[in-house]
């Protein structure tokens, strides 16, 4: 299986295992990374756990099963998904270097 077009960085992967395990998801499941797109802020990035849908390609990276609609590849190329604590915050943080 393929990688994904897009970078999961080991904190990232530590933390998608971590709340995998922690929820216990039921079998199919998996990471969605994804665009939500329009209105006055334009798109945005998504991430959350899913089931494969028929207009989807999955991807392995590191045990983590990956799913996203082929129509946001163009979209997320090169995109470097990170998880990070500052202070009082965490959370994942999506950048484009290009």
């Amino acid at each position: 299986m393929q990688k994904p077009p897009f970078h999961l960085t080991p904190n990232a992967k530590k933390q998608v295992k971590q709340l995998m395990e922690q929820h216990i998801l039921p079998e199919g499941y998996g990471l969605r990374v994804a665009m939500d797109g329009g209105g006055c802020s334009g798109m945005s990035y998504v991430i959350g756990f899913d089931v494969k849908n028929e207009h989807d390609t999955e991807f392995r990276d590191d045990d983590i099963s990956i799913f996203m609609q082929s129509a946001h590849g163009m979209y997320l190329a090169g995109i470097t998904i990170d998880y990070v604590v500052r202070n009082s915050e965490e959370g994942f943080t999506f950048s484009n270097k290009i």
